[in-house]
């Protein structure tokens, strides 16, 4: 009797085990379809972000000369030709047919330093009545060699509507005369005019000061 009892205590036991077993298999069965589902969540996840970003590639505007606007991506310069890509094509980057482009949020402008000369692109720091620009200017080298390279020069030309280019950092030019072109940029603004005398002569007080004339005189203007 003991023996029966014995042996159905051990196949009670045993199936026990069984369903222990099979309730482990179970748990580990889900668990692994979890890990599945959140690697494929993440994947997903990833895929869409790296979408998005690849999406938000090409958002850099190019602008002709009859004012056609065109969205599409600026592409470095190869040999010293800039390009621009729209509509599945590139295109050089001439300042002769495009009056204006945009790259990672900067504006380069056509802007033609003589009236004999072809236009070159500026960076357009800042827009508005007067017009701030800084263009590179490179100097002649004593002699050729890759030790040797032209130096460049910044320098920042502003212009008063359909004024003359003026020179206001005094780079290739001096001092004296670029604060002498600030004050006539500035006419009609005398507190800002003033403020050339109060505090050191430097590109952080030229900008702000064109910057403060602008916002003032667009605000009246409207």
């Amino acid at each position: 009797m003991d023996s029966v009892k014995s042996i159905e205590n051990t196949r009670k036991n045993a199936f026990r085990c069984q369903i222990g077993l099979f309730g482990s298999k179970r748990r580990s069965f889900i668990v692994g379809l979890y890990t599945i589902f959140s690697i494929s969540l993440i994947f997903f996840g990833t895929s869409t972000v790296i979408g998005q970003d690849n999406a938000s590639v090409g958002k850099d505007s190019l602008i002709s000369n009859n004012g056609t606007v065109f969205t599409g991506h600026y592409n470095k310069p190869v040999f010293g030709h800039s390009s621009f890509t729209y509509k599945g094509k590139k295109h050089p980057l001439d300042a002769n047919q495009y009056q204006a482009y945009k790259h990672d949020g900067t504006w380069f402008k056509s802007v033609q330093l003589t009236s004999v000369a072809d236009p070159v692109w500026m960076e357009w720091l800042e827009r508005g009545p007067i017009n701030l620009y800084q263009y590179v200017s490179y100097g002649a080298a004593t002699r050729v060699s890759p030790r040797n390279l032209p130096q460049s020069y910044v320098v920042w030309l502003a212009q008063k509507k359909n004024g003359p280019l003026l020179n206001v950092n005094g780079v290739l030019s001096t001092q004296e005369k670029a604060k002498e072109n600030v004050h006539r940029l500035l006419v009609g603004q005398p507190d800002l005019a003033g403020e050339l005398n109060d505090a050191p002569f430097n590109t952080r007080m030229i900008r702000g000061l064109i910057a403060a004339f602008n916002r003032r005189t667009n605000k009246s203007e409207q």
